[in-house]
């Protein structure tokens, strides 16, 4: 079962906007928003992680405390006011940024004297001060911010999902589960995105390797266009979730016959398109099936079968989509010609109950992840909704997509 988070692109990378401030270069900025120091050698260590739809969550400790980070391979690393407070930050400098959604805003960008991910060390580490006041959802998931590319690539990281292990170190026969893997070559490009070619209905199309974004296949209108894919669903309401909040954007769903990753054959994918989409995405989903390393010295991507058949579960859903706002958790998306859009739910409607379970704005968060658990585990659902100050009951059918 796929569950609705991962059916929207939660990516939460960034990207710098080639703009002077305080003196600093585009090539300058950039060179500080990816700086990180490993600061140890001829080490195996692990860290245990949960996967909360579809985001990958590790434990990093800033100076004595401990805090909830995202592992996102697609992102730039990021700290909240909060932890940046109580830090002496020596380099500060203020640049332009948008997020995967292409909404812009200026940040700061700082470096943050050290973190500590297990018993490993990182110094001089390039962040961005981000609070995600824009995107509150975000804040669901993580009260710290965003383990990025600018770590990621100091080290190689094995993700074992069966286990919920995140396995790094800095020499990869230290690893195990390489031998029975199969190779692909990471390009880089000028801001440390990693990208690998995945051969889709037959044609060699790039993909980035985001796990900050939930669900397997995420592609622009550009390949959607070009592999001429029919929609099997339309999504209407919000985009993808950003880091600088959302945009108004239909979403359609449609399957690739076809796709090879690293010799490995899928058959009958769902694939996720958005006008916002600056990429093809691959998203964290790509864990249900492999151990995945990242080998950055020698920049392959390694993949090891859990199984010899792949199976792709079938979508099903209500027909909606929920967001966060103002602690409240609200219709964001209606899937056209679903149980939700036929029964007359609408966009903003505001949740105040499912299956008489009372949604209480101290523990939205809380709240939240039991909806979306509900959503996953049940096949009818009864939801309460305040629209326009009236109280209003729906009972909805969970249906094939």
């Amino acid at each position: 079962m796929i569950n609705l988070l991962k059916k929207i692109s939660a990516s939460i990378f960034f990207m710098l906007i080639c703009s002077l401030y305080y003196g600093q270069s585009a090539k300058e900025q950039l060179t500080l928003a990816n700086a990180a120091e490993l600061q140890s050698k001829s080490f195996l260590d692990s860290v245990r992680f949960e996967n909360r739809l579809g985001y990958f969550i590790i434990k990093v400790k800033n100076k004595e405390n401990t805090y909830d980070y995202i592992f996102d391979t697609g992102g730039y690393n990021t700290v909240n006011t909060k932890i940046l407070s109580k830090e002496d930050i020596k380099t500060k400098l203020q640049v332009e940024v948008g997020s995967s959604n292409q909404k812009k805003s200026k940040m700061d960008l700082v470096l943050l004297p050290s973190l500590q991910i297990g018993s490993v060390g990182f110094k001089n580490v390039g962040v961005f001060n981000f609070d995600f006041d824009e995107a509150p959802l975000i804040n669901c998931f993580t009260n710290g911010g965003l383990i990025g590319k600018g770590i990621i690539k100091e080290a190689i990281w094995q993700i074992d999902a069966r286990k919920s292990i995140i396995r790094f170190t800095d020499q990869i026969n230290n690893l195990s589960h390489i031998k029975n893997g199969k190779k692909l070559k990471i390009e880089w490009d000028k801001t440390y995105n990693p990208f690998i070619s995945i051969k889709v209905n037959g044609v060699k199309e790039k993909f980035l390797l985001d796990f900050g974004y939930g669900g397997f296949f995420s592609l622009t209108d550009k390949t959607f266009g070009k592999l001429n894919l029919t929609p099997i669903k339309n999504i209407q309401g919000e985009g993808s979730i950003g880091a600088n909040g959302v945009v108004k954007e239909k979403t359609m769903i449609s399957r690739i016959d076809k796709a090879e990753i690293a010799g490995f054959t899928f058959d009958k994918i769902p694939a996720y398109s958005e006008s916002s989409n600056n990429h093809n995405l691959l998203g964290s989903e790509l864990s249900k099936y492999f151990i995945i390393t990242i080998n950055s010295r020698d920049n392959e991507l390694i993949l090891t079968p859990y199984t010899e058949n792949f199976t792709i579960e079938p979508l099903r859903s209500f027909g909606f989509d929920i967001n966060l706002k103002n602690k409240k958790l609200y219709v964001s998306k209606l899937y056209e010609k679903m149980s939700a859009e036929k029964e007359g739910l609408n966009y903003d409607d505001v949740l105040i109950s499912y299956n008489g379970n009372k949604l209480n704005e101290e523990t939205v968060c809380e709240d939240f992840f039991k909806f979306k658990e509900a959503l996953r585990s049940t096949e009818k659902i009864q939801i309460e909704v305040l629209r326009n100050g009236t109280l209003k009951s729906f009972n909805l059918i969970k249906q094939d997509i």
